[in-house]
């Protein structure tokens, strides 16, 4: 029984494959185009697959399949050499010889099912892109995905609500103040080895009095009797030390380098001599570039030595020389050396330069958080380098307010007059900041008087011009030529470069985009590394398509195109909807140049998805098939009717393929192609009654004809022709006299028109009248064809007219 059980069991598994496949093959076909091959694989459903391409081989392994009974494969043809279909336990693996390798295989899943392999031949890779390329001058883009990052549309903070751009926008200001040295404490000798704490006694305390006041020039005096009243060298080379940084501290350099410099000189290898050329480079730092100064202190480094208590003073003195030379990377190195310890009365200042420094640096927060942390903040005012810096730093983090009051301190101590404007600018947009929707141009228009020429009058007068056109929108046609004006006054690219955008979006914003376009393509050939480049790119990109679609819609397809050409990059970059793409392509088709509109159908195809592709089937196919290519017709018409079999231009597309065979005389073909039943409309009616025509099926073609309106069949000669032609034929001589008479003066097959209305007159005994028209085809007429017959019929009739008046 057991043994029994099991045979039934092996018998059931040997013959269950099909039955228990989970997908069944229904049908392989294939198209191909120039430069690719096509194959469809239908399913009653979709199999998990896998693709092996090797060398001239391309292997498709469909798992859990088996071909439906009795499927048919297309044939080989110069392509595709060899067919080869095997199957193994359910699993299905066909294999197709190619004559040359495939480049490449892509494989794709229609919305119908079907799985579709799409076979680049060759080496052509590339080939409808270089096409485009070269027909277009690259106006095309890239095979590759649009990057959404890079497209300016998505990165300008100002796409969509451009008036904030007047509202928001500051170009960077760049000004310095110079940088505020430190000088070592009074008195410098407190610093001097070896007895450095000893030698402060050696002034008196009025000295240190007179000091701390910051009366300098009173002490010179008391410091020249105590240099007097010393008869110890050492001493006196102390004491001498101690007046020569005077001049220095009250702005006296050229003073401050001949003392220094006569120390340095005669006590070169002492002590005293060397924190003399110490305090010889902070003097010169004063009144050179800082770029000398931050050269010669490192070499103090070894003489001064780590132990010294001036060593701090000199790092610090290095620090602050090098944020003079705008050295920003080395100041940070310096402050993060370890082998410095600063005493407790420079820490400060060495923790205020360490925010100047991410100034510097450009990293604005680090600097607002240094600038916070300082625990003696007042130090700030005393450096108004570092005052800049902090003022910068507050309305870089929209702190107006603190802003505008530190900058209200700066001003006064500022005293480079070009500084100042730029200043007193800044202080008046913090203070625009923070009034809360009531801008006033009073104060912008105060700096323009006060800096005339200078880049802050510049940036007044604009934003003046914002202030006022914002108020008052009906300003539009006063704010662009004040922009204009600014543009062609200011020196500076920047303010240049804003001024020219800004009067851009007011033409934009006045609906005069032509003008606004103009502007912007100018400003994007002359500004290519402008800071605005962005948002000009947003704004011709918001303006383009619409311009474009203007001059199509008015077909002005030349212009279109020049249009579309003057602005690639858009299109290299694929920043725009690609439909405007297919629009560029309808342009060309208009104009009579069809292969720039087909390859750029054939390359939009290429590039989107399959869902997206089949709207660009039909205006492809009604391209090629005006230029003639009928062959390409049936090719691309047969591949839209294999991957969206109940598209929506599935009608139109099988009328423009049938109608493609037709005009190759392929009428049997064509034949296989007619629907049945046939469509409601005119459109296969006619075909299937042409069709019928030409196998001589008159009878079938009046059928199909009588299905169609007398008017439409009245509006198209050829549809009128057969109709006449069959009715001859079937024997209706009135009815196919009407219809010639109708059509003899239409121009559509003349000769035969005028030969067969002379046939049905010397039928109905109208002789005279059937041999003028016989005439009239022989001496007129310009097909050889019908003039030979209407030759041969003049010469019977007349033969035998002759014939009959001598038998009578």
């Amino acid at each position: 029984m057991k043994t029994r059980l099991l045979y039934i069991l092996l018998v059931l598994l040997a013959n269950g494959h099909t039955a228990l496949a989970a997908s069944s093959l229904l049908g392989v076909s294939r198209t191909h185009t120039r430069v690719s091959t096509q194959i469809y694989f239908t399913f009653d459903k979709l199999p998990v697959h896998s693709i092996n391409l090797r060398e001239k081989r391309l292997e498709i392994s469909l798992d859990d399949t088996r071909p439906a009974q009795g499927l048919q494969f297309f044939a080989a043809d110069t392509r595709i050499i060899k067919i080869l279909p095997i199957t193994n336990d359910d699993r299905t693996v066909i294999s197709f010889f190619f004559r040359h390798k495939p480049h490449d295989v892509k494989t794709e899943k229609s919305k119908e099912g079907k799985l579709i392999l799409d076979i680049l031949i060759g080496d052509q890779s590339n080939l409808t892109n270089q096409v485009i390329a070269k027909q277009l001058k690259d106006i095309t883009v890239l095979n590759e995905k649009p990057t959404v990052s890079t497209n300016p549309l998505s990165n300008s903070p100002y796409t969509g609500k451009w008036p904030l751009f007047y509202k928001n926008y500051e170009s960077g200001i760049s000004c310095t103040v110079p940088v505020k040295y430190t000088l070592p404490p009074f008195p410098i000798i407190a610093l001097l080895p070896p007895l450095a704490a000893e030698n402060s006694k050696l002034l008196p305390v009025e000295i240190n009095e007179l000091a701390a006041n910051g009366l300098w020039l009173e002490m010179q005096p008391l410091l020249l009797d105590v240099l007097k009243s010393s008869n110890d060298p050492e001493v006196q080379k102390k004491i001498s030390l101690t007046p020569a940084p005077i001049p220095l501290r009250n702005g006296s350099l050229a003073e401050a380098d001949s003392k220094l410099s006569v120390l340095a000189k005669e006590y070169a290898e002492e002590p005293v001599g060397i924190y003399a050329r110490f305090l010889l480079v902070l003097s010169r730092a004063n009144h050179i570039e800082g770029y000398a100064a931050s050269a010669e202190l490192p070499d103090l480094e070894a003489t001064i030595g780590q132990t010294s208590l001036l060593f701090p003073h000199l790092i610090l003195s290095q620090i602050e020389t090098a944020l003079s030379a705008q050295q920003y990377k080395k100041a940070q190195q310096l402050l993060d050396r370890q082998d410095v310890i600063y005493p407790e009365i420079i820490q400060p200042i060495k923790d205020l330069r360490q925010a100047d420094t991410f100034v510097g640096l450009k990293e604005p927060l680090k600097a607002y958080v240094a600038y916070q942390l300082l625990k003696t903040p007042s130090i700030i005012n005393s450096y108004p380098d570092s005052l800049k810096g902090y003022c910068d730093t507050l309305y870089t983090h929209k702190k107006y307010r603190e802003s505008g009051e530190c900058y209200t301190r700066l001003i006064p101590i500022t005293e480079e007059k070009e500084t100042l404007g730029l200043l007193s600018f800044r202080k008046a947009m913090a203070e625009l900041k923070i009034a809360e929707g009531v801008p006033t141009v009073e104060s912008f228009s105060l700096i323009e008087d006060a800096f005339p020429g200078s880049e802050a009058a510049v940036r007044a007068a604009l934003k003046k011009t914002d202030l006022k056109y914002l108020q008052d929108k009906d300003w539009a046609e006063e704010a662009a030529q004040a922009y204009r004006q600014l543009a062609e006054k200011a020196v500076l690219r920047p303010l240049v470069a804003e001024a020219l955008v800004k009067e851009a979006l007011v033409y934009k914003l006045h609906d005069r985009n032509d003008k606004a376009l103009k502007l912007i393509m100018q400003f994007l050939r002359d500004f290519q590394t402008s800071e605005l480049r962005q948002t000009a790119q947003a704004l011709l990109l918001e303006i383009l398509p619409g311009e474009i679609n203007a001059l199509i819609k008015d077909g002005k397809y030349p212009e279109a195109l020049i249009l579309a050409k003057e602005n690639k990059e858009v299109f290299l970059k694929n920043w725009l909807d690609i439909k405007i793409l297919a629009d560029l392509a309808f342009s060309y088709r208009q104009i009579g140049l069809y292969n720039h509109a087909r390859e750029m159908y054939l390359y939009i195809m290429s590039v989107v998805k399959i869902d997206q592709r089949e709207q660009y089937y039909l205006p492809l196919l009604q391209t090629v098939n005006e230029q003639g290519d009928l062959k390409l017709v049936e090719h691309l018409s047969g591949r839209y009717l294999n991957t969206y079999p109940k598209g929506k231009d599935s009608a139109e597309v099988l009328r423009i393929r049938m109608n493609a065979l037709i005009v190759e005389g392929q009428f049997a073909k064509a034949q296989e192609l007619l629907p049945s039943p046939l469509p409601e409309g005119n459109t296969f009616q006619a075909i299937a009654a042409i069709l019928a025509f030409h196998s001589d099926k008159y009878a079938e073609t009046l059928a199909h004809l009588k299905n169609i309106s007398e008017e439409d069949r009245s509006s198209d000669p050829e549809l009128l022709f057969i109709y006449g032609e069959s009715l001859f034929q079937t024997g209706d001589m009135v009815g196919s006299e009407k219809v010639f008479d109708d059509l003899k003066d239409k121009k559509f097959h003349t000769e035969q028109v005028l030969y067969r209305l002379a046939q049905i007159e010397i039928g109905k005994g109208n002789t005279e009248k059937g041999l003028k028209l016989l005439r009239t085809i022989v001496e007129k007429g310009e097909d050889p064809l019908w003039q030979r017959y209407a030759a041969k019929d003049l010469e019977y009739v007349e033969s035998t007219d002759r014939l009959q008046r001598k038998l009578d």
